[in-house]
């Protein structure tokens, strides 16, 4: 089986996605690791084929940013700043690996990597997504919390629906351009 996986973040990202990988393997799988350049050595170096995507980008960097540390903004700033603009990278990356080595069984991508699962419905193939972290599993009913706020039920309900209408609303904007594409979905 052919398997292209995307991610990016952080090593704690990477390394849930690339032990997938390293599984996958040793199985006698084909696995391609799409991924900011940062990550490259990491890969490489458990042997999984590694293809870089995008500008390198140290996770370091985004921690030593005030402005994407901001305690209310900066979860959205660092969306908007940092993982959004990559989007039509990992596209345009994962149907160039599809075109130049075949059609993958599967594309499967971290959560935040809309661009491989755009590629892949482009594709007319498979896609899923690995959400390896709690804070991820998003449910109206129990939101996940990065506090030690616990706030009402009610909120917790609005917070989550918020959250997911600010977030595909967002997406939904920067997919449109790559959507807008001769032969994308």
């Amino acid at each position: 089986m052919k398997v292209v996986m995307t991610s990016f973040g952080t090593v704690g990202d990477v390394r849930p996605m690339l032990s997938i990988a390293e599984r996958l393997q040793e199985s006698g799988d084909d696995v391609v690791f799409l991924a900011n350049p940062f990550h490259g050595p990491r890969i490489e170096g458990a042997g999984v084929r590694f293809l870089p995507v995008g500008a390198l980008i140290d996770p370091e960097d985004i921690v030593r940013n005030p402005r994407l540390r901001h305690p209310y903004l900066g979860t959205m700033r660092i969306w908007g700043e940092v993982f959004a603009p990559q989007l039509p990278l990992f596209f345009d990356a994962a149907v160039a690996e599809a075109e130049a080595s075949g059609l993958p069984d599967v594309i499967l991508n971290h959560p935040w990597c809309f661009g491989g699962m755009m590629a892949a419905e482009r594709l007319g193939g498979p896609w899923a997504t690995a959400a390896l972290a709690p804070v991820t599993w998003f449910s109206r009913d129990d939101p996940p919390l990065a506090t030690a706020f616990e706030p009402p039920s009610w909120l917790h309900r609005w917070i989550a629906g918020a959250a997911a209408c600010d977030t595909q609303r967002d997406v939904s904007a920067r997919a449109q351009p790559v959507r807008a594409r001769p032969g994308s979905p």
